[in-house]
């Protein structure tokens, strides 16, 4: 073994790394009671050698960004992206002339509706009542 305050009472190998067999803490006859025993009586020293081989300076981690999904391909948004488009294209297409005058700019047609809204909540609850029922009688 070398100088005790150097190599703090562990037993280093040829590669430079402790030997905790060859070490004067390990007890290889058994007398030890308990794990937690051994464990209390080398941390001490043993912090003392983690200490001393720690490199001097700041401790700096270098790692990747971790990928993100490509917002713009997936397949929501290319879904969310053609009902925006499609209700845009309506929004555009269809202006108000009137109070509850509404007319389309691509067919010219001209069609009743709310003072600020295309649909009002009656005009749409009537509309699938028309549709439901017309389905029943077909069928």
């Amino acid at each position: 073994m070398g100088d005790p305050d150097v190599d703090h009472g562990f037993y280093y190998d040829e590669q430079g790394q402790v030997d905790i067999l060859n070490s004067p803490f390990f007890d290889v006859s058994g007398n030890d009671p308990t794990a937690d025993e051994y464990v209390e009586m080398i941390i001490y020293q043993l912090t003392l050698a983690i200490e001393d081989q720690l490199p001097a300076g700041h401790w700096c981690l270098v790692s990747r960004r971790p990928s993100s999904l490509n917002l713009a391909t997936s397949p929501a948004t290319s879904t969310r992206g053609y009902l925006l488009l499609l209700v845009a294209s309506l929004v555009y297409a269809v202006k108000r002339k009137a109070v509850g005058i509404w007319g389309c700019k691509d067919c010219g047609k001209v069609k009743a509706g709310g003072a600020y809204t295309l649909n009002t909540a009656s005009a749409v609850t009537v509309r699938s009542t028309i549709r439901r029922l017309r389905e029943q009688t077909e069928s």
